[in-house]
């Protein structure tokens, strides 16, 4: 679960324990913000291509949070505004 090569066996107990004595509200909490982190970093680089690429990061953004055929259907629905 946690064992890294980087990671003593110290370090990961201590991470343990400060996670059990967080609690569940606060491990849900960090939880949420490391996936708000995550999105954040694949909405960045999605943007980042699509623009290296000449392609509209918006679009691109889409694809990626909705997947092919549901961004597809977005952006038809957006031309046929």
């Amino acid at each position: 679960m946690l064992d890294s090569p980087d990671t003593t066996p110290a370090a990961r107990a201590l991470l343990l324990g400060l996670l059990r004595k967080a609690g569940p509200g606060r491990r849900g909490e960090m939880a949420l913000a490391l996936s708000d982190t995550v999105r954040a970093a694949a909405v960045a680089g999605a943007r980042a291509r699509a623009l290296r690429d000449g392609r509209d990061p918006e679009a691109e953004i889409r694809r990626l949070l909705l997947g092919d055929a549901l961004a597809r259907a977005v952006e038809t629905r957006l031309a046929n505004r």
